[in-house]
């Protein structure tokens, strides 16, 4: 039973103790007559432990829709650590794992409860573990600090690598002090294969753009305020254009036809588009 409810038993007894003896009958002894003085004590006792088992049961009341509410937090806190979609963790600053979700558990290949107690650093990559280590170390050092985010190349259980992104900030304890580092982790592999290949596609084209033997520019219309064209600015030219006309493109990029041959004229440029 609960605190509350022991006392409330208490005083219940006692009040059917204090209720015999103003009646002039004790659970323990005979009949006797009481003393009008005493019978007035007991009946103020009486009252005064009826108020008080009143505001006891309130307080109990109180305690327990408090203690429900404190519940309800952390199981929504636990869900919604637990069914987070990126990587979430929460470290000593010495990088040993103390919670982890599923998120966390499906990236390292490992149950939730088998990543507890395991240095983070065990799954970072080689060739990133010495940065890692030195991040970790700027957190030991800062441990109130604003949060720290970098990427790294990370590594599963089974050592399946995958580029990751990390937020790292302090946890708080109750009293307002440093008690750990809480993690974010997410998988960035896709993003980083995509920014590759975007990357590799700028490049093979910007080869075939400088390779080309016929003169090219790319440009782009500028309008006047009724939508009609009136000019064209210079994004970009490769060398044989450069060769053809003499104009090198460090010098007419992000220009207009009109800045770099302005005896073109305003009557030509309506011809551009």
């Amino acid at each position: 039973a609960a605190p509350g409810d022991e006392l409330a038993a208490l005083l219940r007894e006692t009040q059917a103790t204090l209720s015999a003896l103003l009646h002039g009958v004790s659970p323990d002894l005979s009949p006797a007559a009481s003393q009008p003085s005493e019978a007035e004590d007991l009946a103020t006792a009486f009252e005064e432990l009826q108020v008080a088992e009143e505001e006891l049961r309130v307080q109990n009341v109180e305690l327990l829709e408090a203690r429900d509410a404190l519940d309800a937090e952390r199981r929504r806190y636990l869900e919604l650590f637990d069914f987070a979609p990126d990587g979430s963790l929460v470290t000593s600053f010495a990088g040993i794992v103390q919670e982890a979700n599923r998120a966390a558990a499906t990236l390292f290949g490992l149950e939730p409860r088998h990543l507890a107690g395991k240095p983070l650093w065990l799954f970072v990559a080689d060739a990133e573990r010495e940065a890692f280590l030195a991040n970790l170390g700027r957190l030991q050092e800062h441990q109130g600090g604003k949060a720290l985010r970098w990427e790294t190349s990370m590594q599963s259980r089974q050592g399946v690598l995958f580029a990751a992104s990390l937020a790292v900030a302090p946890v708080h304890n109750p009293q307002g002090q440093a008690a750990g580092l809480r993690w974010l982790i997410r998988d960035v592999t896709e993003r980083k294969q995509t920014q590759e290949a975007l990357r590799a596609s700028e490049e093979h084209y910007r080869r075939l753009f400088n390779s080309m033997s016929e003169g090219f520019a790319l440009h782009e219309i500028v309008c006047d305020a009724e939508g009609r064209p009136m000019d064209y600015q210079f994004l970009a030219a490769n060398p044989a254009f450069e060769s053809l006309t003499g104009l090198k493109q460090e010098q007419i990029q992000g220009r207009t036809v009109l800045e770099v041959l302005p005896e073109q004229g305003s009557g030509r440029s309506h011809d551009t588009g």
